[in-house]
């Protein structure tokens, strides 16, 4: 298995995201979405999710997720609370994500 550590630095927070990718299988060229404000519960949490694009970013975390109404996703995606990073050779799915909690 090969690790590839990206790091993002937001304003005030720094962020480590590990991608796992098992040896052997092809990667395809996806961007990586990090997700800010979305899983909340009492506080926010955040996913990291390997897709061509945010349309199926979205339909990405609402088939991982669950959702039925996913709004806390399109609020995050709406107000700008994500980062995106083109050209990862990721395969498409979540890659890691973050519950909030108190």
């Amino acid at each position: 298995m090969t690790v590839h550590k990206v790091s993002t630095k937001p304003a005030q927070q720094v962020k480590t995201v590990y991608i796992k990718r098992v040896k052997g299988t092809q990667p395809t060229m996806n961007n990586l979405y990090i997700i800010n404000e979305v899983l909340s519960d009492y506080t926010p949490g955040m996913a990291v999710i390997s897709a061509p694009s945010l349309e199926r970013c979205r339909e990405i975390f609402k088939e991982e997720f669950e959702f039925d109404d996913i709004g806390e996703y399109d609020s995050a995606i709406e107000d700008g609370d994500y980062k995106v990073i083109e050209g990862v050779n990721q395969e498409e799915g979540v890659i890691s994500y973050v519950w909030g909690g108190s």
